[in-house]
């Protein structure tokens, strides 16, 4: 029997649901969602600022293109090779103390970089080696800060609008952060940049601890066998790892183009860095829109045409750009393919949330999360290609690769079937 306090818990608990999900700002209007998705913006600020000025100090010391290339492989290849690992962590331990501890981690690490330049001892090993040790700590964060939203919504019918303020986070800062970290640069110089990223870093990992996250009882087990039993999992069903490949390629074919954004900027559209700046930005401020439009439009209806049309469009819009030599017609192209692969990806991460069982979230998680780690792999890919036939027909290829992977997953009678399901999971 109820004693009159769980009572009264249990009615603020009802009543704070139905104004979250009547809210025009639905799980923002959660209070333990909110005090997260502040701790994020924060933390992953800091992070669009902070690979501005580890690339910035690694081109300042060495004046290399290369060191620049080194600097982006190490954390990739960090990022990857811990990811699954981050996922069972994920499933095994307490995901909020998780995601503190790589907060914490991260502080430190940029921390002593601010030491190093503020002694003007900063040498480039000290970037290789914090690139590495971001790499890893975003290795472990990113699958446990994706398994970690559905426990801070109290109703499945704000999956998708939580998970959409959650990319909206990504998408605003890469608008945002790589400019604001260039002005406080200039303005203030590098030393006290890194100050700055310390100060986000710290605001974030502080507002975590207003968190509450249900304790999830878990049976320790054999970590090897425990990401095995990740892996068959996805592999024996077919939803799972079609939204999965789906996301990998889109990634490592359709996003790549990323990696040939000056060609584009300086030898086929004319211009120059500021014109690159338009292009990347123009990117990202379609995915906000569709980070919106997933939020407040679509809120779950419709799966399999935004998963699949979408993804399909994202791909023709990636095509238009490559062959595009105009500057007006290359924006467009990249604010439309922005605002198509969100909507997308947001509702390709709402199904797998939504049919994942909690007690392999973590592990899910992480696969999932490795494919965005491929994005640099995918660079390695297009500029190979670019190479030997040119960067138009490299990035057009990619386009090509999405358009015909949406379409043979939409003749496949058996994923539709199994997206309607994981859909109607999704509504409660």
């Amino acid at each position: 029997m109820s004693t009159p306090r769980e009572t009264d818990t249990q009615q603020q608990q009802l009543e704070q649901t139905h104004r979250a999900v009547t809210s025009p700002l639905g799980s923002l209007a959660v209070p333990n969602f909110r005090n997260y998705w502040f701790s994020a913006v924060s933390f992953v600020m800091g992070w669009q600022i902070l690979r501005v000025l580890i690339a910035w100090e690694g081109y300042e010391l060495t004046d290399s293109e290369l060191f620049l290339g080194y600097l982006g492989g190490v954390m990739g290849i960090a990022t990857i090779s811990v990811n699954l690992i981050g996922g069972v962590a994920a499933d095994r331990v307490s995901r909020l103390a998780l995601l503190i501890t790589t907060q914490v981690c991260a502080t430190i690490t940029v921390t002593v970089l601010m030491m190093l330049t503020f002694g003007e001892i900063l040498a480039p090993w000290h970037l290789l080696a914090a690139s590495a040790a971001i790499g890893i700590i975003q290795g472990i964060d990113q699958p446990t800060r994706t398994a970690v939203v559905p426990a801070l919504i109290p109703d499945r019918r704000l999956l998708m609008n939580a998970l959409a303020f959650s990319s909206s986070i990504w998408q605003g800062t890469r608008v945002f952060g790589p400019g604001l970290g260039g002005f406080l640069i200039e303005r203030i110089g590098s030393a006290a940049t890194f100050g700055t990223v310390t100060v986000g870093y710290g605001l974030g990992t502080l507002l975590l601890f207003f968190v509450r996250i249900p304790r999830v009882e878990r049976v320790p087990g054999n970590v090897f066998k425990e990401l095995f039993e990740g892996i068959t999992f996805i592999a024996r069903r077919n939803l799972f790892a079609s939204l999965i490949l789906l996301t990998f390629v889109d990634s490592f074919f359709g996003v790549a183009y990323f990696q040939l954004m000056p060609v584009f900027a300086r030898d086929i559209l004319g211009g120059g860095v500021t014109e690159m700046g338009w292009l990347l930005s123009a990117s990202a401020a379609g995915g906000l829109i569709g980070t919106g439009l997933a939020a407040f439009w679509v809120k779950g209806r419709w799966p399999l045409i935004i998963l699949l049309g979408c993804a399909g469009l994202f791909g023709v819009m990636v095509m238009i750009f490559a062959f595009s030599e105009l500057l007006w017609l290359s924006l467009g192209a990249l604010f439309l393919s922005g605002t198509f692969n969100s909507l997308s990806q947001i509702t390709n991460l709402t199904l797998l949330q939504s049919a994942v069982p909690e007690e392999l979230r973590g592990r899910v998680m992480g696969v999932f999360s490795m494919t965005y780690s491929l994005i640099p792999l995918g660079g390695l890919q297009v500029g190979a290609l670019a190479e030997w036939l040119g960067a138009p027909m490299a990035v057009g290829i990619g386009g090509g690769v999405a358009v015909v992977f949406a379409i043979v997953l939409a003749l496949r009678t058996s994923f539709a079937r199994d997206v309607r399901a994981a859909a109607r999971t999704a509504d409660g």
